[in-house]
């Protein structure tokens, strides 16, 4: 069974740059989405954060779909920038 989604905080992630800050993080996720989402998995695991200290999250394994889609009142469907369907195996989510 997955552990409570809402009981791991603070997530990990990749650092923002000291001048450039999460705009830097955004800029190589839209350079190469793909590279970005394996990087942040296979350094941070299957729940990271989007940019450390940040609060948009990224998911990687099923077991947590359950949890992220019945609790609406703790996870928010980032909405204006996702594309396809909300099943898949990655959802950037907004905590809080």
């Amino acid at each position: 069974m997955a552990p409570h989604l809402a009981a791991v905080a603070p997530l990990r992630g990749p650092p923002a740059m000291p001048i450039l800050g999460k705009r830097w993080n955004k800029m190589l996720f839209y350079r190469d989405p793909i590279a970005y989402h394996l990087h942040v998995y296979r350094t941070y695991g299957t729940l990271a954060a989007f940019v450390q200290g940040g609060n948009k999250i990224l998911i990687y394994a099923p077991e947590y779909n359950r949890q992220v889609m019945t609790q609406t009142d703790v996870f928010h469907v980032d909405g204006s920038r996702s594309q396809g369907h909300l099943d898949q195996r990655c959802i950037a989510l907004v905590w809080g």
